[in-house]
Formats: structure tokens, C-alpha cells, sequence
């Protein structure tokens, strides 16, 4: 898919909280239903033909294990063009 001259990919968000729970446009959803869910966003009315880069926020205390599953889960997917790690940093313990 070509990106547009001078246009920047718009941002979806896959979120991983403490538990390993993943949200996908503020809905929890299971990894199995990940990546239906992120292809039904992409064939809707307005984002049709766009181009998306895709944002995974991770709590500093979730497991890379679920980290890595979710990356592995959604690349490849037609429409989203990169796929991007955002973490929490975790607070420090020093007194």
C-alpha cells in the first residue's frame, strides 16, 4: 500500500495492561480475535485505503512473552504499515 506524499500514518492502539489482558479501541479482546478486530477497524467507511501505524502499550509489569505474542499476532496485517513498542517505565524503588 503506497503512502501518500507528506502524509504520516495515522496511529491505532493495542493496549497490554498488568495481566496480560490486550485492548484493542478501548475493548478487550482475546489474541485470537486481535487481528479480525484490527482488520474489521481498517475496512470501515473512514479508514478504508488508509494507511496505519500500529502502537503496542505495554505496562512495565505485563510479560514479553504476551508482548511478543501480540507483535507476532498483527504484523502483516494489509493497511498497517509498521508496527511500533511503547512501555510504561516501571517506578524505581529507591528510597
Amino acid at each position: 500500500m503506497a503512502k501518500e506524499a507528506g502524509k504520516e500514518p495515522q496511529q491505532l492502539v493495542v493496549a497490554i495492561d498488568t495481566n496480560g489482558a490486550i485492548f484493542f479501541n478501548n475493548k478487550e479482546v482475546s489474541m485470537e480475535q486481535l487481528p479480525q478486530a484490527i482488520k474489521s477497524y481498517l475496512a470501515g467507511p473512514t479508514t478504508v485505503g488508509k494507511e496505519f501505524s500500529l502502537w503496542v502499550h505495554a505496562d512495565a509489569k505485563s510479560y514479553t512473552e504476551r508482548l511478543v505474542n501480540v507483535i507476532e499476532c498483527v504484523k502483516g496485517i494489509e493497511g498497517v504499515s509498521n508496527v511500533n513498542v511503547a512501555m510504561q517505565k516501571m517506578a524505581s524503588s529507591r528510597a
